[in-house]
């Protein structure tokens, strides 16, 4: 469910720099390497913002995650085999 908007900040590149830096993170960020606790899209998302913008989305938005990753043995099985190994 949609909740609200944050304005992050905005980027003064061009059109061929913002496709540089999607064409990176797409590259960095391939399907197969998902983990809902250490590379999901809040992950991108602050890649992304980083890149375009200077600064990160907001702690909090990533905070379920983040503390999440500590308790990886509590997740169920099916989720623990369907995460990718850490790199």
């Amino acid at each position: 469910v949609f909740r609200e908007a944050i304005v992050v900040g905005y980027t003064e590149k061009s059109v061929s720099e913002l496709q540089a830096v999607i064409d990176k993170l797409a590259d960095e960020y391939p399907g197969n390497s998902y983990n809902i606790l250490t590379r999901n899209c809040n992950h991108f998302s602050n890649d992304a913002c980083r890149a375009l913008v200077g600064k990160g989305i907001p702690n909090w938005i990533n905070r379920a995650a983040y503390v999440g990753s500590f308790m990886q043995c509590l997740l169920p099985p099916i989720m623990r085999l369907l995460a990718p190994p850490q790199a």
